[in-house]
């Protein structure tokens, strides 16, 4: 006797039909777990042994197909197990043989890549561009079709100093000459970033006193209508970094909605959002600080800045970073 396929009646009540014996008229072919929300679906093979889908009310529908974006129609064959040959990485399929019979195939083709590493780093005698003010000395995006994760960050410098790596957004600019305020990219909850900086793009003039902005955010819950300033000293250089005081109460800005000033002079300033993915006091100038993370730990996606960054004296000193990240297939 041929092992028996179990099959389920309308009722779901379980059938046991023996291998090439036609199915009983009162089935409509083997349940799926779930449903469309009003009946149950089935899935079938037609009489060329394509994998079709149907409803017991309705019928018979289209065959099915391959892997598909979120709200998109999938386009081609075959249809993707969720997993992978753990010998060769190799993804596996479904097919159908001659007779209609489901089997699983390795793709021979198409493998999915090993994780990649990269490895920013930084060595030079350097000086900050504002006494304990931090300044960027590498910036590193990831690359589209990948995500990735920290798997080490190591710091040295030649004085007492600090350093971190960051993921940046550009949350917003302001001319502060001509005042045109311009939104940038806002973080999506529940995200937000307790680090708020007005990087210099354009250097503010000498002559006209310290430039106080204001600036009005959400906050990290949501409110919106908060006001933070941002103090930045007269001729402020290129490249300087000045911190938003923000509301008493609040931890961090989710969006910047305007920037207004009362002192109107030449200057362009970004205002970014940091993450702060490490953070090192590098207090010795003997010994390296080195922070080691499980992958995945600290994970982000495709089109994140990563920036390595210090705060030390104007001074130039030997300052040595080095991160390692694995990248993987999105």
């Amino acid at each position: 006797m041929a092992n028996p396929v179990v099959l389920y009646d309308v009722n779901q009540r379980p059938m046991n039909v023996e291998n090439g014996v036609a199915i009983p008229a009162n089935t409509q072919g083997v349940l799926i777990v779930g449903s469309d929300g009003t009946t149950a679906r089935t899935v079938r093979t037609d009489a060329s042994g394509n994998i079709l889908t149907s409803t017991a009310a309705s019928g018979y529908g289209g065959q099915v197909e391959g892997l598909a974006a979120d709200d998109t129609t999938a386009v081609g064959n075959p249809v993707m197990v969720g997993g992978l040959d753990n010998v060769t990485n190799k993804v596996q399929s479904l097919h159908v043989d001659a007779f209609g019979n489901l089997q699983v195939t390795v793709a021979t083709t198409g493998s999915i890549a090993l994780p990649r590493m990269v490895n920013p780093s930084f060595n030079a005698s350097e000086g900050a561009v504002v006494a304990n003010a931090f300044k960027r000395v590498v910036t590193y995006t990831v690359p589209t079709g990948f995500s990735g994760s920290l798997i080490r960050f190591a710091s040295f410098q030649g004085e007492v100093a600090q350093s971190r790596l960051v993921a940046e957004a550009n949350i917003a600019q302001f001319n502060n000459n001509t005042s045109v305020f311009t939104a940038g990219t806002p973080y999506t909850s529940p995200g937000w970033a307790s680090v708020v900086e007005a990087e210099v793009t354009t250097a503010f003039a000498s002559g006209s006193g310290n430039v106080v902005i204001t600036v009005t955010y959400t906050n990290e819950i949501g409110t919106a209508s908060r006001t933070g300033t941002i103090t930045i000293p007269k001729g402020s250089a290129l490249a300087s970094r000045w911190v938003l005081t923000k509301q008493a109460g609040d931890l961090g800005v989710r969006s910047i909605q305007n920037i207004t000033t009362g002192t109107v002079q030449v200057g362009v300033i970004k205002v970014l959002g940091l993450l702060q993915f490490a953070f090192h006091d590098d207090e010795s100038t003997t010994i390296q600080n080195n922070s080691f993370f499980n992958s995945g730990a600290i994970s982000f996606s495709a089109g994140t800045v990563i920036g390595i960054e210090y705060a030390g004296g104007t001074v130039s000193k030997t300052r040595r970073f080095d991160a390692l990240m694995q990248l993987v297939v999105e």
